[in-house]
């Protein structure tokens, strides 16, 4: 009983070291390719932090605020990001507190407040809500279906997205009373009901990290216009070779001109 105590502590004092994976080394865009890229300051109570910008080729085009997973930062995501960005879409690439040198710490409450701030800058550089659309990356899909309730878009894409970081933690730590010990939950299974704009979906079956019945879950929760892109190859890390942009700008396309989304 001592040790199960111990361990329980243990799990609770570290929880946010066993969640947040960050590389706290800066880079900027042009290091990392994205040479028609740049900075740009993103301002919350806790920090100053930076965030990858590339604006439309035309402003009616889509423009997509991302937000990734839990570990590295945006630099390790760079040729993903130029692929869905193309030659003509607006790409907000949003930095988190506490990765890539921005200042602060990582914590739902943080990520929940920088997704409100980097979406304020776009349309506070007057972009419209309706060319927008949020995407979400594993971890990310959590903080971009809290956007996605919170402020209109066009859209909203999620890859490898699960029901709340309480479940799973239930599946990768059972002996761990995940429920009454959690501090940061993106619970979006609570949430994607209540979402009414287009939702594309991507996931993978041979994902060894998010389990794909738990997106499945998510999926079968939405209640708005959906799609779905089943991969049957790539697993959590190594998906994005597997079509996942393509379904990304597709979509993008289809959620800002047609109010819809494409399978």
């Amino acid at each position: 009983m001592i040790l199960y105590i111990a361990v329980v502590a243990v799990a609770y004092f570290n929880q946010r070291s066993f969640l947040y994976h960050p590389d706290t080394k800066r880079y900027t865009p042009a290091q990392a390719g994205l040479d028609d890229f740049q900075e740009i300051a993103i301002t919350i109570p806790e920090a100053r932090l930076v965030s990858w910008w590339r604006p439309p080729a035309d402003p009616n085009e889509p423009i997509i605020i991302a937000f990734h997973g839990n570990g590295g930062a945006l630099a390790d995501r760079a040729g993903h990001y130029a692929d869905i960005a193309g030659k003509d879409f607006g790409l907000l690439t949003v930095g988190y507190p506490g990765y890539g040198g921005n200042g602060g710490e990582p914590s739902e409450a943080a990520f929940f407040k920088t997704a409100l701030a980097n979406y304020d800058w776009l349309i506070g550089q007057g972009y419209k809500a309706q060319n927008i659309v949020i995407l979400g990356q594993s971890m990310g899909t959590g903080v971009a279906v809290l956007l996605a309730e919170k402020r209109p878009s066009a859209g909203l894409v999620l890859q490898s997205p699960y029901t709340s970081i309480v479940e799973m933690a239930a599946i990768q730590m059972p002996f761990i009373p995940a429920e009454f010990l959690l501090k940061d939950r993106f619970d979006s299974l609570s949430r994607i009901s209540r979402i009414k704009v287009p939702i594309g979906w991507i996931h993978s079956r041979k994902d060894e990290l998010i389990p794909f019945a738990m997106g499945e879950q998510l999926f079968a929760a939405v209640r708005s216009r959906k799609c779905k892109l089943t991969l049957n190859e790539g697993g959590h890390n190594d998906m994005n070779s597997f079509a996942v942009a393509d379904f990304a700008r597709r979509n993008a396309v289809a959620m800002v001109k047609d109010k819809n989304c494409s399978q």
